[in-house]
């Protein structure tokens, strides 16, 4: 993966939905985004602001007790996957489905807790280290394989 890489702040909800609404501009089908950070910082709230704005018209939930959720309602499939309920150990034990999904290349691919699978590295084209600045506050790591990501969110 490119070392393309940024930071973006986000203050408060609103700037969430701007955020995800440039990111959503600059995926394909295809990309795998690899979210990363602590309980509660923010990897499925990102999904459910960055879902809408592709289209999707289910309700997004996390995926940590059914380990992944497919949507496809939108303008182009969106699949949604956790790893922390299998941990490091045992995130390989979907490597097989969720490698399928990614050489398909029909969907965004988005992997909460990315971290637990290093064989997804290779595969990678976003990937977004979140870290709680304060209580509506995050600051959002965003390396990108494709420079236009970077452009097309920093726009």
């Amino acid at each position: 993966m490119a070392v393309d890489t940024t930071t973006i702040s986000i203050s408060d909800v609103k700037a969430l939905a701007g955020f995800t609404q440039k990111l959503a501009s600059v995926l394909h089908p295809g990309d795998v985004l690899a979210l990363n950070g602590p309980l509660g910082a923010g990897k499925t709230t990102l999904v459910q602001h960055l879902g809408p704005v592709l289209g999707v018209a289910e309700r997004i939930v996390s995926p940590t007790f059914v380990l992944i959720h497919d949507y496809v309602s939108g303008r182009m499939p969106l699949v949604h996957i956790d790893f922390y309920r299998l941990g490091p150990e045992n995130a390989d034990s979907i490597a097989d489905e969720v490698l399928s999904i990614i050489h398909e290349g029909k969907s965004i691919l988005i992997v909460e807790w990315a971290e637990y699978g290093e064989w997804l590295s290779p595969f990678v084209t976003v990937k977004l280290d979140i870290a709680v600045t304060g209580e509506n506050s995050r600051d959002i790591v965003l390396t990108a394989a494709r420079p236009e990501v970077l452009q097309g969110v920093l726009a």
